[in-house]
């Protein structure tokens, strides 16, 4: 985010800290890395009056946002660190998500339908009936909650390294059965 008071000067100010974040952050974890521009604005920043007349520009703010992705989560610290050696002054999130989503939904679901159809027969048995079939089976869906942590850049870069510890990320699933039941 780079502050100025006329737009050009904030526009460009804010190309010469992108490129050289971008440029460190490729330095230092590859061409193959995935860094991406997610996000540019370029917008006013107001005086406002206790008079209550109209809002007089003051300046100008350009926010540019890079989204870096890596499986090494021991890595976390050093891209916080890289971004923020260059130039960066901004880290407004840290989210861990799964790769491969898939097949933990898939495991999710299937854990909960065995416990649905326990807790079926298990009722029916209390009341001394037996299920005959299932009828319906309705997927509450799995639903993949990811970690979400804020970080916040150092002004000093001298220092120990920033550090990031992942969180658990908890997937959940819901399967409600209904089944036919009859007499023992």
């Amino acid at each position: 985010m780079t502050q100025a008071p006329q737009s050009q000067a904030a526009v460009s100010q804010n190309a010469r800290t992108f490129n050289a974040v971008m440029g460190a952050l490729r330095r230092a974890f590859g061409p193959g890395a995935d860094i991406k521009a997610l996000s540019y604005s370029l917008n006013p920043d107001f005086q406002y009056h206790a008079s209550g007349s109209s809002p007089t520009i003051i300046g100008y703010t350009a926010t540019n946002v890079v989204r870096v992705t890596i499986d090494d989560l021991a890595r976390i610290g050093e891209v916080i660190d890289t971004a923020t050696q260059a130039g960066a002054n901004r880290v407004p999130s840290i989210q861990f998500v799964l790769r491969d989503e898939e097949s933990v939904r898939t495991q999710a679901l299937r854990e909960a339908a065995l416990k649905a159809k326990a807790e079926s027969e298990a009722l029916a048995a209390s009341l001394g009936l037996k299920v005959n079939r299932i009828l319906m089976v309705e997927e509450g869906g799995p639903v993949a909650v990811p970690v979400r942590e804020v970080a916040f850049a150092r002004a000093n870069q001298s220092g120990p390294a920033t550090a990031i510890e992942p969180g658990a990320i908890d997937v959940n699933a819901n399967v409600t059965l209904t089944v036919e039941v009859s007499a023992r």
